[in-house]
């Protein structure tokens, strides 16, 4: 079985966008807004880097969140394709 994405790998994944660079990585309680361009690289480095293919869309992140509260939502919708986080 897959283990879920970390909170570590997230925001380490999250350092590597310069689009997302508002996302407080250092601080998973922080709130946040993601636009929709932080949104598709998110998306995007998501599948690319650990094979998780999830079906966010900019209705469910308008509202402010927390880098825990974004693994939750990744970790319960991630659709993964035989890749093991580690």
């Amino acid at each position: 079985m897959n283990s879920p994405l970390t909170l570590r790998a997230l925001a380490e994944l999250l350092a590597e966008a310069p689009v997302l660079d508002t996302v407080p990585a250092s601080d998973p309680d922080q709130p946040f807004v993601l636009d929709s361009l932080g949104l598709t690289w998110l998306v995007h480095l998501l599948e690319d880097k650990h094979g998780i293919t999830v079906d966010l869309d900019d209705s469910q992140l308008r509202e402010p969140t927390t880098l825990r509260r974004l693994l939750g939502h990744v970790n319960v919708t991630a659709d993964r394709e035989g890749v093991v986080d580690a």
